[in-house]
């Protein structure tokens, strides 16, 4: 009998080249994740994950499913013996059964990641790993009225990095956006949207730290949107301030069809 598994994974993304296995041998989230699954399931497995998150981007709430045939082990038996396997920068928080036709990137609802940054003369030792230090202070306010200009639906072509992967559009739809001091010289910016593209979230970000420098105007936002020009908007902010947070689905989806 066939079973499907449903994981949210946590992850210190530093050491890895990202989510996704690579031909190169490379250290990644999938490769070290499919090893001890394997190990446990004694079977190859075929991974899917909600978000494919870059090098040093890390994960609250990753959401991976996989079938396996034959198997017994039972969710509380599953999570204890990832967790006694896996490096302690991957954690299993939770596993659940799920639907045989439930896919993790497929049935995504919305998406939500934090992007922290630090400001200030120095960036502090254990900060460095989770967040962009920026030298120069900020202009909030200004940061504060560009950011309704990405809110609803756009094509955001302008905010997109080319990578492996075509898009048949570029549109997507951004349900909130902000920003928040979460202690001195410390901020966090709340970005969640129903999809987002390689990069997406990183380059947005780094638009509105442009804006905060006074390189660009808040209200030049929309024209850079409709521009669809990646040159017009801001640096691409590095990998290690982006947290995927959460991933949000129907229930239906999850467990429609489920016999146990």
């Amino acid at each position: 009998m066939e079973h499907r598994f449903k994981l949210i994974v946590s992850y210190d993304g530093t050491d890895f080249f990202g989510w996704q296995h690579s031909q190169k041998d490379l250290a990644t989230i999938e490769a070290t994740l499919s090893a001890a699954l394997e190990k446990i399931f004694n079977q190859p497995l075929k991974l899917e994950a909600a978000s494919r998150t870059d090098a040093g981007v890390h994960a609250q709430g990753q959401v991976v499913c996989f079938s396996v045939k034959g198997s017994t082990i039972t969710t509380g038996q599953l999570q204890l013996s990832l967790n006694q396997m896996l490096p302690r920068s991957i954690r299993v928080f939770h596993v659940d059964v799920c639907a045989l036709d439930f896919y993790p990137s497929i049935h995504v609802l919305k998406k939500s990641y934090q992007y922290h940054i630090t400001t200030g003369p120095y960036h502090h030792p254990f900060d460095r790993f989770y967040s962009w230090h920026i030298l120069s202070p900020l202009c909030l306010k200004s940061i504060k009225a560009a950011m309704p200009h990405f809110l609803g639906t756009h094509d955001f072509t302008a905010f997109v990095n080319q990578g492996n992967t075509p898009y048949a559009n570029h549109t997507r739809t951004l349900f909130d956006l902000s920003l928040e001091q979460t202690g001195p010289q410390k901020y966090t910016f709340n970005v969640c949207g129903d999809s987002f593209m390689y990069k997406m979230v990183r380059n947005i970000v780094g638009t509105l730290v442009h804006v905060g420098k006074k390189r660009i105007d808040p209200e030049n936002i929309p024209a850079i949107i409709a521009g669809k020009n990646r040159v017009d908007g801001g640096e691409t902010a590095p990998a290690q301030g982006l947290f995927l947070q959460k991933v949000y689905y129907k229930q239906h989806a999850i467990t429609e069809g489920i016999t146990l």
